[in-house]
């Protein structure tokens, strides 16, 4: 019986090939599912950047399942963050945001501090609902990048 990493890995490599062919959005959640479970996180990302391709919208299901691979894609947080922003309503923005930042490991956050800062100076009805614990992070992590004056 074939693992369900290695039939993630098949259906993947099977869509990629196919290109541009239609996939039902829960299949395309599904295998990424599968493929964060099994922090197969250039996989999982490489589907998730597909997903037009694939005939889709990313939608909030794509976003909230990106939220268990934090660690492993941190390096895309802003791309998260800036599709959360097509997806979520205010206040469901907020919560997004606020858990995707405070999930995210600091050597994340100092990798790229002037980017999630002019993020941050886009977005201050965002910034405005963030927990106390998220912006003490991000302050500190400015101060930290010498990027203290966030606006």
């Amino acid at each position: 019986i074939p693992k369900p990493p290695l039939v993630a890995h098949k259906i993947f490599d099977d869509l990629r090939r196919l290109g541009g062919g239609r996939v039902a959005h829960d299949d395309h959640i599904n295998i990424m599912y599968t493929l964060a479970n099994y922090h197969l996180y250039s996989e999982l990302f490489a589907l998730y950047d597909d997903t037009a391709l694939f005939g889709l919208q990313i939608t909030c299901s794509h976003l909230s399942l990106m939220l268990q691979a934090t660690n492993g894609l941190g390096h895309h947080a802003l791309r998260l963050l800036n599709d959360a922003c097509f997806c979520y309503p205010l206040q469901d923005l907020i919560s997004y945001s606020d858990e995707l930042l405070s999930k995210l490991d600091r050597t994340v956050l100092t990798v790229f501090p002037q980017a999630i800062s002019d993020w941050i100076k886009l977005k201050p009805d965002v910034v405005k609902g963030l927990t106390p614990p998220t912006l003490q992070l991000l302050l500190s992590v400015f101060v930290e990048c010498g990027q203290w004056n966030t606006g």
